[in-house]
């Protein structure tokens, strides 16, 4: 008996030593909490609104941050019982929640339950990597004790709230409420919250973006819960609104927002900062114009659009970019259309090929014949092969004559033409040879055709995009404030005004006409071969719009040119911007 007593004991030794050196392993590079303000692996971007409103937050774990006395008592319950239903008894680990989810993971054949709390989930957000290992699991849970010794359950149950992934690309129920919702977390209803609840077990699965019908069944599941911990009677049920008042959004402004995040280190020097605040050019209120516009335009023109995609910008006359959409849902497709994607700009390059014979002394009332001809064993043709006989240059370009374009371009000179685009705004290659680029085979982004007009509706002088107005870093000092660019005119006050004239013109009575909804409203239609790409670019006293129908594969449209659905968009943001 002495023996074995002696036997327990040097086990019960070497256990505990053994013990002692396992904590101290998998206390091996375990973070502090006291750096929690300072926890992040990324740099912290804040994009904001010219107006400083937060456009998104990059870098970082979470989007915007809500109090915990914010939070609806019915989103607390809701995601207590689904998430964790002993969450305000236990001290940071539930071992009565690991055996339930063992038995009933065991009973089921596979995982249904998942044995960790909300404190332990908090603590993978903050300090964890996603990997799935015995070492982090117990990492986990030395983290979740400490964070429940230095935290209160409702300051731990606001931190987790405010970082969890709700699905679509929302960190933090911020975020998220205001997503799918188009809501304040404060304004949230019972049906709403339970979804909310419900996205935290699989985002992307139960995101109704994604299945509306599952995450729906999913709310019903967390329904349920909160009956069966008595948070909720079963007769509310009966009273709850079914259909859900999803808010349609599109999320086009993360296009700009991505494009900011891609540009701003070109602004800063060597010296990394943890904290960075953006402030650029996008105005919150013509932003919202935009997307709702398109929203509306899309689904009243669904069948013509089929699958095309629209992108627009609006920028000032001096370049500052107000408004973008890069594609019809970002959701779906992250390609900024407007900055990345490269097409022939069709009709839409003739306002270059007339500004250089402008400058080379030719004036609207020059008589042109409008004919078929030839250039080598190039057969350029009008628009459905017809044809109008001695015409101005007025009537030429306002029509958008192709006839009258490349014998226009063949007395002016590639050299010249090229010269003239670049000095715009261009920055695309330009074959000065081919005598194609008359009818605008030179491919071109939205963002610097746009800007080449901004060039023309800015007196001539040279316009920069530009999305960043000042940097700043956590303590608000300055980083980076833009200076304007004070360039000189680089078109002729004559050519100024008689392109002017012409697109002008072009928006009164000729291919422009969609776009015509004031007699200050000046632009250019474009249509490349084949309707793969439809083009109107257009401006008033204090705007420049340019917008891009076409598809992702580059094939062919339902037949739209740039005077139909692009034209009529720009009809209706300007209305819309007038009001």
């Amino acid at each position: 008996m002495r023996l074995i007593l002696k036997w327990i004991f040097f086990v019960t030794i070497w256990l505990a030593i053994f013990g002692i050196m396992a904590l101290f392993y998998y206390f091996q590079g375990l973070p502090s909490l006291s750096d929690l303000e300072k926890q992040t692996d990324k740099q912290i971007v804040q994009i904001n609104y010219a107006n400083g409103n937060r456009i998104v937050n990059r870098g970082e774990f979470y989007g915007g941050d809500v109090k915990y006395y914010e939070l609806p008592s019915h989103l607390i319950n809701a995601v207590v019982a689904t998430e964790d239903r002993r969450f305000f008894s236990h001290h940071g680990i539930d071992i009565f929640g690991i055996i339930r989810a063992y038995h009933a993971n065991k009973k089921a054949g596979h995982i249904v339950q998942g044995g960790s709390t909300i404190t332990q989930q908090l603590a993978k957000l903050l300090f964890l990597k996603p990997e799935k290992t015995f070492k982090r699991k117990i990492q986990e849970i030395l983290l979740a004790l400490q964070l429940e010794r230095h935290f209160t359950k409702e300051q731990i149950l606001t931190l987790y709230l405010n970082r969890a992934y709700f699905g679509s690309g929302n960190y933090g129920v911020v975020d998220a409420a205001k997503h799918y919702f188009g809501k304040k977390v404060s304004e949230l209803k019972l049906n709403e919250s339970a979804l909310l609840a419900g996205l935290l077990k699989a985002p992307s699965k139960f995101s109704p973006k994604n299945n509306r019908k599952l995450a729906e069944s999913r709310s019903n599941v967390v329904l349920k819960a909160m009956i069966a911990e008595g948070f909720l009677d079963e007769k509310n049920l009966s009273e709850l609104d079914v259909d859900l008042n999803y808010k349609i959004d599109r999320a086009q402004r993360f296009y700009f927002a991505d494009f900011v995040y891609e540009q701003f280190p070109e602004f800063l020097g060597r010296e990394k900062e943890s904290i960075i605040k953006i402030e650029t050019t996008l105005d919150e209120k013509i932003q919202e114009i935009l997307e709702d516009v398109l929203d509306e335009f899309a689904s009243q023109n669904s069948k013509k659009l089929g699958k095309s995609q629209i992108a627009v910008l609006l920028m000032k006359k001096d370049g500052a970019v107000l408004a973008m959409s890069g594609g019809n849902d970002y959701q779906q497709s992250q390609l900024n259309r407007a900055v990345y994607a490269k097409r022939q700009a069709g009709s839409a390059f003739k306002t270059f090929v007339y500004l250089a014979a402008f400058e080379k002394n030719f004036k609207p009332d020059d008589i042109f014949e409008d004919k078929k001809i030839n250039v080598g064993t190039w057969l350029p043709e009008n628009f459905e092969n017809r044809y109008s006989g001695e015409v101005t240059l007025q009537q030429a370009f306002a029509n958008s004559l192709n006839s009258v374009a490349v014998q226009l371009a063949k007395d002016v000179g590639g050299s010249v033409i090229a010269s003239i685009a670049r000095k715009c705004g261009i920055i695309s290659k330009i074959d000065k040879n081919d005598p194609t680029i008359a009818l605008g085979t030179t491919e071109v982004s939205l963002l610097e055709l746009t800007s080449a007009y901004a060039t023309i509706a800015n007196n001539g002088i040279p316009v920069i995009p530009y999305t960043i107005a000042k940097i700043e870093n956590g303590e608000g000092n300055a980083l980076y404030s833009r200076i304007s660019s004070g360039f000189d005119p680089v078109i002729s006050e004559m050519s100024q005004a008689n392109i002017k004239k012409l697109l002008r013109e072009t928006v009164a009575n000729g291919t422009g006409k969609n776009a015509n909804i004031a007699e200050n409203i000046y632009g250019k239609t474009g249509t490349s071969q084949n309707f793969r790409d439809a083009w109107f670019v257009g401006f008033n006293d204090d705007y420049v719009i340019g917008i891009w129908i076409g598809n992702d594969d580059n094939s062919a449209t339902n037949k739209i040119t740039g005077g139909s659905l692009p034209a009529m968009l720009f009809g209706k943001i300007s209305k819309k911007m007038l009001k």
